[in-house]
């Protein structure tokens, strides 16, 4: 693999421990051997780790593209994959197998990471966990509650929280 390009990679044990490590011990820079080993064998490691798919993929497809850029401008939008197909002429089910051919993952997959990245965004600012659940097309506060500790196993308000220190 090429250390030169951005990727999403699965992290090891090994990995994990020596970054853990250098967290634990507030390592910015390699001084001592025993921290230059551990460096070389973390960046080995990252070249040999397995490339993952794209948290939240996107295409050019012609039939895809309309409505993930639409999700971009709209987050709040709730129309379902059947309302998108109708919309394109084409059959639900076959916008639903485009969708995990092309992109990976369904639709509501797609949708509910989407609307998860821009929560992340949105929590940075001053906005309240309900005027950001209504800006992500949430029907209520709890709805978008559930579905970021989906992601992260803690509450949008104790992310927010972690940016704050």
């Amino acid at each position: 693999s090429d250390l030169n390009r951005p990727r999403i990679i699965e992290v090891s044990q090994i990995s994990r421990a020596i970054v853990n490590d250098f967290l634990f011990r507030n390592i910015n820079h390699i001084k001592t051997i025993k921290d230059k080993n551990l460096a070389t064998v973390l960046l080995e490691q990252f070249e040999d780790a397995v490339d993952k798919p794209s948290f939240l993929p996107f295409t050019n497809d012609k039939n895809l593209k309309p409505i993930l850029d639409y999700f971009h401008l709209y987050p709040e939008n709730n129309d379902s994959l059947k309302s998108w197909a109708e919309a394109l002429y084409v059959s639900e089910k076959t916008l639903a197998r485009r969708f995990q051919k092309v992109i990976g993952m369904t639709f509501l997959e797609w949708r509910s990471r989407f609307r998860f990245i821009k929560s992340t965004e949105f929590l940075k600012t001053s906005l309240t966990i309900h005027e950001i659940s209504n800006k992500l097309g949430y029907s209520n506060p709890s709805s978008f509650i559930i579905m970021f500790k989906k992601f992260t196993n803690m509450t949008p308000e104790n992310y927010r929280k972690q940016f704050k220190k």
